[in-house]
């Protein structure tokens, strides 16, 4: 099932997460607001309009992992038994990411 929210709930929560990120590194209040609504204000002018849409983060997680496993395999420190096992994913896993990097696609499945 799909949920939509508005662009406004999306901005709100941008805000919100800002100012927490801010205070917690114990930035001025004022300055906290105001780079808050800066930060949202900006977003909204740059995509206002726009349908925009954010991976979840599990597929994010995996595109890392993906690049980070390529990245050990180009060194050629590691066996592709040793990257499966270094990753928790299967060898025949690792092979599929290599091979979609070497042709230029993107294997991003967990």
């Amino acid at each position: 099932m799909t949920t939509t929210i508005s662009g406004y709930e999306v901005l709100t929560h941008i805000e919100e997460q800002v100012s927490d990120v801010l205070k917690k590194r114990g930035v001025a209040p004022a300055i906290v607001a105001a780079a808050a609504m800066a930060v949202s204000d900006g977003i909204s002018e740059m995509f206002g309009g726009q349908l925009v849409y954010f991976k979840k983060q599990s597929a994010l997680n995996a595109e890392e992992r993906n690049l980070t496993i390529i990245a050990d395999f180009e060194t050629g420190e590691y066996s592709r038994g040793e990257l499966a096992q270094k990753y928790g994913v299967s060898v025949q896993h690792v092979y599929k990411i290599i091979k979609a990097h070497k042709g230029g696609g993107h294997e991003s499945n967990p």
